[in-house]
């Protein structure tokens, strides 16, 4: 507080607050603080300039507050590779990218990131117990940059992304066992209209171009293309001896 007698503002400056230090400024005068390096030469090098602070001039000690010595130089952009492992960035300060000078300067190493950081990146586990992972790039993802992980582990066994109106099973239940093996490709759709022969030719049309990829995983293909085949007659033989073929 002001040591001002009866005034219970918060100090300013000099112990007084703003309107004591404004009033003792104008009608006396504050004693100047004693010059420590007063008469001295700047102590660097070929340098006879009046040392100000710290035994330097005040061209040298700005340098050594903004590049850490007083004989620092600017640092200009060299256009080489990033010393730090797995990054394509160009140097910008001590071998380093704007990236990785960032972080070593908030952090310490290039390598560490905010905790803020560290956390869109870690797997978490939604409502319905289904686990998300961030893949921004992913044809699946959402607009978060995220997508669960049984979608994405499918859509790498197929070697594509995911339809909209294919799902993902979990075989044993369990949600966040996005194994594989423990996992099976469902479609939910089906083609408008009460046809039963437009229904089984969408049905034979859409499993052979889509999903003989899914199905190559358990049956060889020669042996997939010949089943089909087979069934196909069966069924074409079976509509027409129940005479669905003009109705």
């Amino acid at each position: 507080m002001c040591v001002m007698e009866g005034c219970e503002k918060k100090s300013l400056a000099r112990g007084l607050c703003d309107k004591h230090y404004q009033d003792k400024k104008l009608r006396e005068k504050f004693p100047k603080k004693h010059k420590s390096n007063k008469g001295e030469v700047c102590s660097v090098e070929n340098c006879s300039k009046e040392a100000r602070s710290k035994g330097w001039c005040i061209s040298h000690y700005g340098k050594h507050k903004k590049y850490g010595t007083p004989t620092g130089i600017r640092r200009y952009k060299t256009g080489g590779a990033c010393s730090t492992e797995s990054c394509d960035g160009k140097v910008v300060a001590k071998n380093l990218c704007h990236n990785c000078y960032a972080r070593v300067r908030r952090h310490g190493s290039p390598y560490k990131y905010s905790d803020w950081y560290n956390k869109r990146y870690e797997k978490i586990i939604d409502d319905d117990g289904y686990a998300h992972v961030y893949k921004p790039n992913h044809s699946n993802a959402r607009k978060s940059g995220r997508l669960p992980e049984h979608r994405l582990v499918m859509s790498n066994a197929l070697g594509r992304a995911l339809h909209e109106n294919e799902n993902v099973h979990h075989k044993n239940g369990v949600k966040t066992d996005n194994r594989i093996e423990n996992l099976e490709l469902w479609i939910s759709s089906q083609p408008s209209g009460q046809r039963v022969q437009d229904r089984v030719k969408w049905h034979m049309d859409h499993l052979l171009r889509e999903y003989q990829s899914a199905c190559i995983l358990e049956v060889d293909k020669e042996i997939l293309v010949a089943t089909s085949k087979t069934l196909a007659e069966l069924i074409a033989k079976t509509l027409e001896e129940l005479n669905y073929g003009n109705s």
